[in-house]
């Protein structure tokens, strides 16, 4: 079992996490849901003051915008996926790591930054 740890402190430039797809689910005007993926050009890069994501184009977010961090693992039609619910946009991402060490190593991050974890996911950033 490999371990992929998150250099700390960051790289100026980021640290781009190997992830194999993200999907977004999202709100227009409100109201009306959007849906989008990207399992081709996809990015997740962590900065010290944000992180960018990449599905059809660049977003920022600051680490206090999300709202919460939670775990689905791997199961028969899936591979393990770690999801960030992003504030105020009622904007949610689901990230599919390359790898379950990665999966780990996002979650450690995201509960070493501070931000709010589920039990699933708190549990899977603290395993192995």
């Amino acid at each position: 079992m490999t371990s992929v740890v998150i250099p700390q402190p960051l790289p100026p430039d980021g640290f781009p996490v190997p992830i194999a797809r993200i999907d977004s689910a999202f709100r227009l005007l409100g109201f009306l849901p959007g849906y989008s993926h990207n399992d081709l050009t996809c990015r997740l890069v962590l900065h010290e003051t944000h992180w960018e994501i990449k599905i059809l184009t660049t977003q920022q977010h600051s680490y206090p915008a999300i709202k919460q961090v939670d775990f689905k693992p791997e199961s028969f039609w899936s591979g393990a996926r770690v999801l960030l619910s992003v504030q105020p946009d009622h904007l949610e991402y689901t990230i599919k790591p390359s790898s379950g060490a990665v999966a780990r190593a996002l979650l450690r991050f995201c509960l070493e930054r501070g931000l709010t974890l589920t039990p699933a996911a708190r549990q899977q950033a603290l395993a192995g």
